[in-house]
């Protein structure tokens, strides 16, 4: 048995609001306080690349992409400020040394790879992790430590791989694909807020246009009784003879219904129809997609506030002021019970020497050397001679 699919509307909300839009309508929200306290942000989650995922990227974008401006999902859900990718500065020798292997099985060049590999890194936030391994830990794969100590340095939710090794190390992980789950969440919260904003400010226009009909009304009242009582008897007296004129009843009437048959009257009805059900198909979408990913994303932990300001800083990819820092780190969920949060957020980036203030009033991540790969290899044959 079929069923017949209904026809797509050649006017989408989600086409004139696309997923592009939707850190500025945040940045819109953010600017007026009454639509800040009223809406909720859209869902955020940051999460450690593994190289298989960042390789998996690359290969769409050299044997799957038709068009140089298509993006994939999770591209799509990056720019829309949904997702975040973090990942340890060792994943660039990780992609490197695979550029020949990526290559072939894409049919292109090693300048071809290289050249992708080179764009997708503005996508990238990347760390330098202060921890080393320990002689006190074991490791199924000395290898991903660097993602490890990632993940436990920064705010991120989990590590996003396919690698069963990080989660035997404990890590949380996200080992199933959720580009599309993230993509879609994204398209959807962006008609979801752009409806809300356009439904607050019309109220709140609506509300200003009423109360400027009834300060008119007041006036004209007040004008009127001013007027000589004589005056003010033919006046009311020609108002009710022309409402309870037959004449004039039927023509109110015809107009009105030579308003309902209109044209640009049937098509706005049936606009407001249809736009009305795309906002609420888009508020299905996006609780359903968000449903979906907190049934695989593990637990969110809690965080420090100067992991959080780690993550943020690293996705900047440049130094950022204390309001803005402020403010991407409560975008990002996190709540302060900091009767100054500002001043509390200058004291932990000074107690941290992960920090450094670039010039006065801008703070960005201070490069570290990385972990000698000799601090791997003790640690290494240890754990060969454990498991024999």
């Amino acid at each position: 048995m079929s069923t017949a699919c209904k026809p797509r509307s050649p006017h989408r909300l989600e086409d004139l609001f696309h997923s592009d839009r939707l850190p500025q309508l945040i940045a819109f929200m953010e600017s007026l306080p009454v639509l800040r306290d009223l809406m909720p942000y859209p869902f955020q989650v940051r999460l450690v690349a593994d190289a298989n995922r960042i390789q998996a990227e690359l290969r769409w974008r050299l044997r799957r992409r038709r068009h140089p401006e298509h993006r994939s999902a999770i591209h799509e859900a990056i720019e829309a400020g949904v997702a975040m990718f973090l990942a340890p500065e060792y994943v660039k020798q990780e992609i490197e040394k695979y550029y020949e292997a990526i290559a072939a099985d894409t049919g292109t060049t090693v300048v071809q790879v290289e050249k992708e590999w080179n764009q997708f890194q503005q996508y990238v936030g990347f760390y330098s992790p202060r921890q080393c391994p320990s002689p006190t830990e074991t490791y199924a794969d000395i290898k991903d430590f660097p993602y490890l100590a990632t993940w436990r340095e920064v705010d991120a939710r989990a590590v996003y791989t396919e690698d069963p090794h990080l989660a035997a190390m404990g890590a949380a992980v996200v080992s199933v694909f959720i580009d599309t789950q993230l993509r879609d969440y994204a398209r959807a919260s962006t008609v979801q807020i752009a409806v809300r904003i356009g439904s607050s400010l019309s109220v709140f226009v609506g509300w200003g246009f009423l109360c400027g009909l009834c300060r008119l009304l007041v006036h004209l009242v007040r004008a009127v009784r001013r007027l000589p009582p004589e005056i003010q008897i033919v006046l009311a007296s020609a108002g009710a003879l022309a409402l309870l004129h037959p004449r004039t009843r039927a023509g109110l009437q015809k107009g009105w219904n030579s308003l309902k048959r209109s044209a640009a009257f049937q098509t706005l009805c049936n606009s407001c129809v249809e736009f009305g059900s795309q906002a609420a198909e888009a508020e299905e979408k996006a609780h359903f997609n968000f449903e979906r990913l907190q049934a695989v994303l593990p637990a969110r932990q809690k965080r420090p506030l100067v992991q959080r300001a780690r993550s943020v800083c690293i996705a900047a990819h440049s130094a950022l002021t204390l309001v803005e820092l402020e403010r991407r780190i409560r975008r990002g969920g996190f709540e302060s019970q900091s009767l100054n949060f500002r001043q509390y957020l200058r004291r932990v980036l000074l107690s941290d020497e992960s920090f450094i203030e670039v010039e006065p009033g801008r703070w960005a991540i201070q490069p570290t050397p990385h972990c000698k790969q000799a601090n791997h290899r003790p640690l290494d044959a240890k754990l060969r001679r454990r498991k024999r």
